[in-house]
C-alpha cells in the first residue's frame, strides 16, 4: 500500500505504533487502492532497465567530456553518439602537434624533472625508466 494513502489516517508524530494503527485504518476502508506485488520477473526487468539507464547516462557523460577536451585542442565535433564515432578514427589519425612536447622543453620544471627520473616520453606521459611509474609524484616533491 502507498505511504501517500495510509498518511491521512496517521494521528501526531510519526513512530511505529501509531504507523501501525493508520496502515490498519487505511486497509479496512472499502475504496482504498493497493499496489500489486512484482513477479521476479518483473523485479528483474526492473532492475535491468535501471542498469541500462546508467549506463546510458555514464556513457553520455563521457562522450561530452571526449568531445569538451578535443574542443579545448580546437577539434569540433557534433553532438551525438554516432558522430563521434565516425570522427574519433580520423582525429586519432592526426599526427600530435608536439605541442606537450616543445611546452616541456620550455618549462625549467620539466627540465629539471626530466634527468631526474631519466624520463622517457611515451608520447604526452612521461614516465621513469627504472620505475615505470609516472613522474608527476616527483614533480609535487620538488619545489618547481
Amino acid at each position: 500500500m502507498p505511504a501517500k494513502y495510509v498518511r491521512p489516517y496517521s494521528k501526531g508524530q510519526k513512530n511505529d505504533f501509531r504507523d501501525a494503527e493508520a496502515i490498519a485504518e487505511a486497509v479496512q476502508r472499502p475504496t482504498m487502492k493497493f499496489v500489486a506485488t512484482k513477479t521476479a520477473e518483473q523485479l528483474d526487468l526492473q532492475a535491468l532497465h535501471r542498469v541500462r539507464e546508467r549506463l546510458v547516462g555514464q556513457r553520455t557523460g563521457v562522450i561530452n567530456q571526449i568531445r569538451a577536451f578535443l574542443l579545448d585542442r580546437g577539434v569540433a565535433v557534433r553532438q551525438g553518439q554516432r558522430f563521434l564515432r565516425a570522427e574519433l578514427p580520423r582525429i586519432l589519425a592526426m599526427p600530435p602537434s608536439g605541442e606537450i612536447e616543445a611546452t616541456a622543453r620550455r618549462d625549467a620544471g620539466c627540465e629539471r624533472l626530466s634527468p631526474l627520473c631519466g624520463a622517457v616520453s611515451d608520447g604526452p606521459i612521461v614516465r621513469c625508466e627504472n620505475t615505470g611509474k609516472l613522474c608527476e609524484s616527483s614533480l609535487q616533491n620538488l619545489a618547481l
